[in-house]
Protein backbone atom coordinates (compact mmCIF):
# COMPACT_ATOMS: atom_id res chain seq x y z
CA UNK A 1 0.00 0.00 0.00
CA UNK A 2 1.47 3.34 -0.87
CA UNK A 3 2.11 5.01 2.58
CA UNK A 4 2.25 8.90 1.63
CA UNK A 5 5.81 8.89 1.44
CA UNK A 6 7.24 10.47 -1.87
CA UNK A 7 9.61 8.24 -3.47
CA UNK A 8 12.57 9.63 -5.30
CA UNK A 9 13.53 8.28 -8.48
CA UNK A 10 17.08 8.35 -9.03
CA UNK A 11 16.62 6.19 -11.70
CA UNK A 12 18.35 5.67 -15.47
CA UNK A 13 15.44 4.60 -18.19
CA UNK A 14 15.45 1.06 -19.58
CA UNK A 15 15.51 2.37 -22.99
CA UNK A 16 17.53 0.39 -25.57
CA UNK A 17 20.29 2.64 -25.99
CA UNK A 18 22.84 1.59 -29.36
CA UNK A 19 24.96 -0.39 -26.83
CA UNK A 20 22.40 -2.03 -24.96
CA UNK A 21 19.83 -2.14 -22.27
CA UNK A 22 20.70 1.04 -19.83
CA UNK A 23 19.42 0.54 -16.33
CA UNK A 24 20.54 1.74 -12.72
CA UNK A 25 19.77 1.13 -9.53
CA UNK A 26 16.95 2.91 -8.41
CA UNK A 27 16.96 4.95 -5.16
CA UNK A 28 13.00 4.14 -3.95
CA UNK A 29 10.93 2.78 -1.53
CA UNK A 30 11.43 -1.32 -0.52
CA UNK A 31 8.02 -1.96 -2.60
CA UNK A 32 9.86 -2.10 -5.95
CA UNK A 33 12.58 -4.01 -7.56
CA UNK A 34 15.39 -3.46 -10.19
CA UNK A 35 13.20 -4.87 -13.56
CA UNK A 36 16.64 -5.99 -15.14
CA UNK A 37 17.78 -7.89 -11.70
CA UNK A 38 14.75 -9.93 -11.78
CA UNK A 39 13.01 -10.18 -15.00
CA UNK A 40 14.35 -13.00 -17.19
CA UNK A 41 15.36 -12.21 -20.80
CA UNK A 42 13.69 -8.54 -20.30
CA UNK A 43 17.13 -7.19 -21.68
CA UNK A 44 17.29 -9.78 -24.69
CA UNK A 45 13.26 -9.06 -25.33
CA UNK A 46 14.19 -5.54 -25.46
CA UNK A 47 16.74 -5.59 -27.73
CA UNK A 48 15.01 -7.46 -30.25
CA UNK A 49 11.78 -5.11 -29.97
CA UNK A 50 14.79 -2.35 -30.67
CA UNK A 51 16.16 -3.85 -33.69
CA UNK A 52 12.50 -4.06 -35.67
CA UNK A 53 11.14 -1.23 -34.52
CA UNK A 54 11.16 2.70 -35.12
CA UNK A 55 9.40 3.46 -31.90
CA UNK A 56 10.62 4.65 -29.37
CA UNK A 57 11.33 1.33 -26.95
CA UNK A 58 10.24 2.26 -23.43
CA UNK A 59 9.93 -0.32 -19.98
CA UNK A 60 9.76 0.60 -16.26
CA UNK A 61 13.06 0.59 -14.51
CA UNK A 62 11.53 -0.63 -11.34
CA UNK A 63 8.36 -2.70 -11.11
CA UNK A 64 6.85 -3.86 -7.91
CA UNK A 65 8.19 -6.86 -5.68
CA UNK A 66 6.73 -10.14 -6.93
CA UNK A 67 7.22 -12.44 -3.78
CA UNK A 68 8.69 -16.40 -4.35
CA UNK A 69 7.51 -15.42 -8.21
CA UNK A 70 10.22 -16.43 -11.09
CA UNK A 71 9.28 -13.96 -14.02
CA UNK A 72 9.51 -13.37 -17.75
CA UNK A 73 9.80 -11.47 -20.35
CA UNK A 74 8.42 -12.08 -23.74
CA UNK A 75 7.46 -10.20 -26.60
CA UNK A 76 5.22 -9.59 -29.77
CA UNK A 77 3.34 -7.93 -32.26
CA UNK A 78 -0.11 -9.26 -32.31
CA UNK A 79 -1.12 -8.31 -35.89
CA UNK A 80 -1.72 -11.04 -38.61
CA UNK A 81 1.98 -9.91 -40.01
CA UNK A 82 3.72 -8.72 -37.38
CA UNK A 83 4.85 -4.87 -37.89
CA UNK A 84 6.94 -3.71 -35.26
CA UNK A 85 7.14 0.13 -36.63
CA UNK A 86 3.05 -0.26 -35.84
CA UNK A 87 2.87 -2.27 -32.41
CA UNK A 88 4.94 -3.83 -30.12
CA UNK A 89 3.94 -5.73 -26.93
CA UNK A 90 6.75 -6.54 -24.06
CA UNK A 91 4.82 -8.88 -21.61
CA UNK A 92 5.74 -10.15 -18.36
CA UNK A 93 4.48 -13.49 -16.58
CA UNK A 94 5.44 -16.39 -13.98
CA UNK A 95 5.99 -18.24 -17.68
CA UNK A 96 8.11 -18.53 -20.23
CA UNK A 97 5.67 -17.15 -23.32
CA UNK A 98 3.13 -15.90 -21.25
CA UNK A 99 -0.21 -15.93 -23.32
CA UNK A 100 -2.86 -16.12 -20.40
CA UNK A 101 -4.17 -14.73 -17.50
CA UNK A 102 -3.26 -17.12 -15.01
CA UNK A 103 0.59 -16.30 -15.52
CA UNK A 104 0.20 -12.71 -16.88
CA UNK A 105 1.90 -10.13 -14.33
CA UNK A 106 2.22 -7.01 -16.36
CA UNK A 107 3.01 -5.49 -20.12
CA UNK A 108 4.29 -2.49 -21.56
CA UNK A 109 2.97 -1.56 -25.53
CA UNK A 110 3.31 1.21 -27.79
CA UNK A 111 1.10 1.46 -30.74
CA UNK A 112 1.57 4.14 -33.85
CA UNK A 113 -1.36 6.83 -34.40
CA UNK A 114 -2.85 4.53 -31.32
CA UNK A 115 -6.16 5.67 -30.42
CA UNK A 116 -5.88 6.95 -26.28
CA UNK A 117 -9.85 6.63 -25.33
CA UNK A 118 -10.80 9.28 -22.53
CA UNK A 119 -13.29 6.72 -20.74
CA UNK A 120 -13.68 3.11 -20.06
CA UNK A 121 -16.85 0.99 -19.14
CA UNK A 122 -17.46 -1.33 -16.12
CA UNK A 123 -19.86 -3.87 -14.84
CA UNK A 124 -22.69 -3.83 -13.74
CA UNK A 125 -24.29 -2.94 -17.18
CA UNK A 126 -27.48 -1.59 -17.96
CA UNK A 127 -28.98 -0.22 -20.82
CA UNK A 128 -28.61 3.61 -18.56
CA UNK A 129 -24.76 2.83 -17.95
CA UNK A 130 -23.09 5.61 -18.40
CA UNK A 131 -18.43 5.67 -19.30
CA UNK A 132 -16.58 6.65 -16.64
CA UNK A 133 -14.00 8.87 -17.08
CA UNK A 134 -10.04 7.63 -16.84
CA UNK A 135 -8.03 10.12 -14.24
CA UNK A 136 -6.04 12.47 -15.41
CA UNK A 137 -2.17 11.97 -13.91
CA UNK A 138 0.95 13.80 -14.46
CA UNK A 139 4.29 12.14 -15.06
CA UNK A 140 7.47 13.43 -15.57
CA UNK A 141 8.49 15.66 -18.14
CA UNK A 142 4.94 17.42 -17.51
CA UNK A 143 3.48 14.37 -19.99
CA UNK A 144 -0.12 13.73 -19.24
CA UNK A 145 -1.11 10.33 -18.32
CA UNK A 146 -4.59 8.79 -18.34
CA UNK A 147 -4.98 6.41 -15.29
CA UNK A 148 -7.85 3.01 -15.41
CA UNK A 149 -8.59 1.09 -12.48
CA UNK A 150 -8.54 -2.90 -12.21
CA UNK A 151 -12.30 -3.29 -13.08
CA UNK A 152 -14.62 -6.01 -14.86
CA UNK A 153 -15.82 -5.45 -18.51
CA UNK A 154 -16.45 -8.46 -20.50
CA UNK A 155 -13.76 -9.54 -18.61
CA UNK A 156 -11.51 -8.35 -15.45
CA UNK A 157 -8.85 -5.67 -17.06
CA UNK A 158 -5.92 -5.13 -14.80
CA UNK A 159 -5.04 -1.37 -13.98
CA UNK A 160 -3.19 0.83 -16.68
CA UNK A 161 -1.82 4.09 -17.27
CA UNK A 162 -1.33 5.57 -20.12
CA UNK A 163 0.07 8.43 -22.64
CA UNK A 164 1.17 9.68 -26.06
CA UNK A 165 4.22 10.70 -27.40
CA UNK A 166 4.08 12.67 -30.78
CA UNK A 167 1.84 9.65 -32.10
CA UNK A 168 2.85 6.79 -30.48
CA UNK A 169 0.24 5.86 -27.82
CA UNK A 170 2.22 3.73 -25.21
CA UNK A 171 0.09 1.60 -22.12
CA UNK A 172 1.58 0.54 -18.69
CA UNK A 173 -0.63 -2.43 -17.18
CA UNK A 174 0.27 -4.42 -14.55
CA UNK A 175 -1.13 -6.56 -11.97
CA UNK A 176 -1.17 -4.58 -8.84
CA UNK A 177 -2.76 -5.11 -5.32
CA UNK A 178 -4.40 -2.52 -3.57
CA UNK A 179 -3.31 1.39 -4.17
CA UNK A 180 -2.41 0.59 -7.77
CA UNK A 181 -2.35 4.18 -9.49
CA UNK A 182 0.85 5.85 -7.65
CA UNK A 183 2.72 2.77 -8.16
CA UNK A 184 1.69 2.62 -12.12
CA UNK A 185 3.04 6.61 -12.02
CA UNK A 186 6.12 5.72 -10.50
CA UNK A 187 6.88 2.92 -12.59
CA UNK A 188 6.01 5.00 -15.71
CA UNK A 189 8.38 7.97 -14.10
CA UNK A 190 11.14 5.51 -13.70
CA UNK A 191 10.69 4.77 -17.90
CA UNK A 192 11.08 8.57 -18.47
CA UNK A 193 14.24 9.43 -16.52
CA UNK A 194 15.94 9.08 -19.31
CA UNK A 195 14.23 9.35 -22.70
CA UNK A 196 15.88 9.16 -26.23
CA UNK A 197 14.30 10.72 -28.92
CA UNK A 198 12.95 9.05 -31.88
Amino acid sequence: MYVGKKLFLCVLITIIGIGGYASAKTLSSSKFESAEQVIEKLSQSILEVKKQSKLVVLFPAQVPQEKNAKLFASYSSVYNKPDYNHYWLITVGTTPNCQTRDCFVGSMSAEKDGKLDMNYIQAPFSPNTKPTAKQKVKLTQNIIGYYTPGHVEADWHEPTVEWKIKNVLYVLTWKIEGESKQTLIEMADSAFQFQQGQ
